[in-house]
């Protein structure tokens, strides 16, 4: 199994598809980069701890990353994180770190740590590139874990660094990804039928541990709606779209409802008193009990709020959180605006709009009604035969 160093990739899919794995008698050895060596071995699996992966806050925002003479080979990452300044890092500049800096190192340094042994099958997030350079290296079959299926992963941007990688490690070039077959963990009818990849196999999410629920949350009486807000992990903790948060608190702050803020590390001057901040909040715990959610639109929390039944307020940062909260539009589960523009006034408007408009929530509550028609991810290992066939 390959991974990034990252919790909402790990803990969502790749750590309980590694589990499935490791109860139907499989061998499972995961590596990850160094950063992640403790969350995976907490989980009692083999770790090959990657050293010199950068994770990556550490690069994305490098200025050489956005250089026109750039060489995934020579860079060196900065003894010192560059400032993110609020503004999330170009295309280009992303996928040169994530795919190119990272993937790179990754591949180097699980050939170094494999030393001639050849895997039976090599699992990986469909976002970390070590692990498929590795296994057309060493000739051996790979499947894809769909962590983020709207990854453009065949953009003009991401196909130049793979190919600049693939050179690095003397491969030729490809005008596409491979098409193999992939694991996912939302019902087909996410995908736009042009994403569909012919040999897609769709599972609910593994297991979730029960996460009891702050008093502060758990004891709001019922004569209001509740209404979650999360930027996720990654945003708030690199200083993106601060400010943003500010305007969600005082969007939510002036309707007649009750709200939950995750703000990461972030502070907020005096909230409003209907709204409850928190630094983390788990997610899947506080949706099961809420009325709409304002999201910036990452898969996991699109589909954790899809597979609840609530419908979202998108204000997608970057990456795949466009299409996602694109895919969230077509769906008619939500509404999307720009995240950068998007006054409190706005953003209040479309969360009284999702509130109380119960189309969102009737198509919101057929795609939750899809996923659980999905066989659990436990039950993945035993149609690896066919699925690899």
């Amino acid at each position: 199994m390959t991974g990034i160093a990252g919790y909402s990739h790990l803990a969502p899919f790749v750590l309980p598809a590694a589990a499935a794995l490791r109860a139907a008698g499989h061998d499972v050895t995961v590596a990850v980069p160094a950063a992640a060596r403790d969350m995976v071995a907490e989980q009692g699996f083999t770790v090959l701890a990657l050293d010199g992966v950068p994770a990556m806050g550490e690069v994305a925002t490098d200025p050489p990353l956005r250089a026109d003479a750039f060489s995934v080979t020579d860079y060196q990452p900065p003894a010192e994180r560059y400032p993110f300044a609020g503004v999330a890092p170009s295309t280009r500049a992303s996928a040169r770190a994530f795919v190119g800096v990272i993937g790179h190192r990754a591949a180097s340094a699980l050939l170094d740590r494999l030393d001639g042994a050849v895997p039976d099958l090599v699992v990986r997030d469909n976002t970390e590139f070590g692990g498929y350079l590795v296994a057309e290296l060493l000739g051996c079959p790979q499947l894809t874990l769909d962590v983020a299926p709207m990854f453009e992963e065949d953009s003009p941007e991401v196909l130049e660094v793979v190919n600049a990688l693939r050179a690095a490690h003397d491969l030729a070039p490809v005008d596409a990804l491979p098409r193999g077959p992939r694991l996912a963990q939302a019902p087909a009818d996410f995908y736009p039928p042009a994403r569909r990849a012919p040999d897609l196999h769709c599972f609910r999410p593994g297991p979730h541990g029960h996460a009891p629920l702050d008093p502060a949350i758990a004891d709001l009486p019922a004569d209001r709606p509740l209404v979650l807000a999360s930027l996720g992990s990654v945003a708030p903790a690199s200083g993106i779209a601060t400010d943003l948060l500010d305007r969600i608190v005082d969007a939510l702050g002036a309707l007649d409802v009750y709200a939950v803020v995750a703000t990461g590390p972030h502070e907020v001057r005096t909230p409003p008193p209907s709204v409850i901040l928190t630094d983390f909040v788990d997610q899947r715990t506080v949706l099961a009990t809420c009325d709409a959610f304002v999201t910036h639109g990452g898969f996991n929390s699109v589909r954790e709020s899809l597979q609840a039944g609530v419908p979202m307020v998108a204000l997608p940062l970057f990456g795949d959180h466009p299409p996602n909260a694109e895919r969230v539009e077509q769906l008619g589960a939500g509404i999307t605006l720009p995240p950068a523009d998007a006054t409190a006034g706005e953003i209040a408007a479309a969360t009284e709009k999702v509130l109380g408009d119960t189309g969102f929530r009737r198509h919101a509550r057929r795609f939750a009604r899809r996923s659980s028609a999905l066989p659990d991810l436990a039950a993945f290992p035993a149609l690896l035969p066919e699925i690899l066939a």
